[in-house]
């Protein structure tokens, strides 16, 4: 990784606050574990059934996805 100088940005209070905050959220999600592939794989098949339970057919998801 390349160094580059640090740039000076003026901020407000809340400004501060939220990149603090993003910040924080993302070192919180760098050092979790990576969940397992079964975790996944149910996830998505979890996010499959709820989606065709909400009307999603494979016909229109393909037409989503190939125009």
């Amino acid at each position: 990784m390349m160094n580059t100088p640090n740039a000076s940005l003026p901020l407000d209070a809340e400004r501060k606050r939220r990149l603090l905050a993003i910040y924080a959220m993302l070192e919180k999600k760098r050092q979790a574990p990576a969940p397992s592939a079964e975790s996944v794989i149910q996830g998505l098949q979890e996010m499959g059934e709820e989606a065709q339970r909400n009307g999603l057919t494979p016909e229109i998801l393909d037409d989503i996805l190939n125009g």
